[in-house]
């Protein structure tokens, strides 16, 4: 299986790192895949913003990567939702802004889809930090469990791979949209995948929500979906 992957990256804030989220993409060595840039928060016109992400994609002169203004999107749940549905792949992979990726990562994401069985819905990469900070989250390899969801988020966002027709994020919850995405796939039964590859850094800078982490409440979350969740006994 060769599939088309339709990359996301949402653009709000970030624009500054915007060149280098975009060059670990053309420097994937899978290259079947488009990028799609979505501007969101910038007016009719999309802003300045518009204006400077027209001009990094023009020097990189590569007809995969296209830019979209959303001016009627609010937030960066709606503004995944909007993209995603622009794609024109069968699976969706994100990227934030800030974020970048190891040349390999969509190399291995595939190999994965070939090869492991059952056939994962969602797929995510271990990941390294850089920039105000050094180190690597503790996140679980390969199949992860309800259990598991039931404690912390174990899927870094940038890393994803998945089903283009499960993304249905919300904005219920702070900061959280992904987590709150898991969780509710993960009670569909969705099966997730984690390779414990180091194929995503993820950039901490004064700007990043890993700084506004204190606004952000995960345990509303646990409450809403595992507070009366009992699982089924074999």
């Amino acid at each position: 299986m060769d599939p088309f992957i339709s990359v996301v990256i949402r653009l709000y804030n970030g624009i500054e790192f915007l060149d280098d989220s975009i060059g670990s993409v053309v420097n994937q060595t899978y290259t079947n895949w488009e990028l799609i840039l979505g501007i969101n928060g910038h007016g009719p016109d999309g802003g300045e913003v518009l204006k400077r992400a027209s001009a990094i994609v023009g020097l990189r002169d590569d007809r995969r990567i296209s830019v979209i203004n959303y001016p009627n999107v609010k937030g960066g749940a709606e503004a995944l939702n909007a993209l995603s549905s622009d794609t024109k792949g069968e699976w969706v992979a994100f990227l934030d802004v800030d974020d970048k990726w190891h040349p390999r990562k969509l190399e291995a994401q595939i190999y994965a889809l070939n090869n492991v069985k059952p056939c994962p819905d969602i797929i995510g990469t271990f990941c390294s930090y850089f920039g105000r900070m050094t180190g690597v989250p503790s996140i679980p390899e390969g199949f992860i469990n309800l259990e598991v969801f039931k404690q912390y988020n174990p899927i870094i966002n940038s890393s994803v791979l998945m089903r283009k027709d499960l993304v249905n994020f919300t904005n219920q919850f702070y900061g959280m949209d992904d987590y709150d995405l898991w969780c509710r796939l993960i009670l569909k039964g969705k099966i997730f995948f984690n390779i414990p590859n180091m194929l995503v850094y993820h950039r901490v800078h004064d700007g990043s929500l890993y700084n506004s982490s204190n606004r952000q409440d995960p345990e509303a979350i646990r409450r809403t979906y595992f507070g009366s969740y009992e699982p089924v006994k074999n």
